[in-house]
């Protein structure tokens, strides 16, 4: 990859790699490749070998599991200036666990595991600084399996809907949805039927006003009441 494109640029300001010294980081552009993915190609499968990890340019990328009955469960929607599947190069076995595949057309920066973990040798910083990206993904995982397993799927969107939430005055605000209601209902385990009544509840209710995927919330108050 070129050391001096707007690809490096974004990777060399990344906490991952602010911290490496000149020379390593210059050893991991010249070996990092870009990568085009279509939206709804995939990039990887679960259980195939992990050699590399990937920083998103341009577009996102979900990832997910399919459960042998066919049912995809999200685990993560991966946005512009992020990384994933870093975290596997500290596992004995490199298997990817999950599955990639571009949600929309997508640019990605994928980065060899080996020359990252070599330049982590003598870089504490660094090391530091992924250990605490694995520590905030693991947080985040335990309060996603918190969600699932102990509150209803009402609770669970409004939740969603509150993370996502810009005040437009004290008790008033806007949602803007950048997913879809497939992808949205999959990451709250909930059939997309099922969002679609809780979205008319909350309507029905006057806690929202839906203009496609722009939510009005009429009230932030009674909205939280639903948590």
């Amino acid at each position: 990859m070129d050391a001096n494109s707007k690809e490096s640029a974004l990777l060399r300001g990344n906490y991952l790699f602010a911290g490496l010294p000149s020379e390593d980081l210059d050893g991991i552009i010249e070996n990092a490749s870009l990568v085009t993915v279509r939206a709804g190609e995939m990039l990887f499968n679960r259980g195939e070998p992990a050699r590399h990890f990937f920083l998103v340019i341009e577009g996102r990328i979900e990832l997910s599991l399919v459960s042998p009955m066919g049912d995809k469960k999200i685990i993560d929607v991966i946005s512009s200036g992020n990384t994933f599947a870093e975290a596997i190069m500290f596992q004995n076995k490199s298997l990817f666990p999950v599955c990639a595949c571009g949600m929309e057309n997508s640019l990605l920066v994928r980065i060899e595991n080996q020359k990252y973990l070599a330049a982590l040798t003598d870089n504490a910083g660094a090391c530091l600084a992924l250990l605490g990206d694995v520590c905030r993904r693991l947080h985040w995982q335990l309060q996603e399996i918190e969600n699932l397993s102990i509150t209803n799927a009402t609770h669970r969107l409004v939740r969603f809907l509150v993370d996502r939430l810009e005040l437009t005055t004290p008790d008033k605000g806007l949602i803007e949805l950048d997913l879809s209601r497939q992808v949205i209902a999959a990451r709250l385990s909930i059939k997309p039927e099922t969002l679609s009544r809780l979205l008319r509840r909350l309507v029905d209710e006057g806690v929202l006003q839906v203009d496609g995927r722009r939510l009005h919330v009429t009230s932030v108050d009674n909205l939280k009441q639903f948590e």
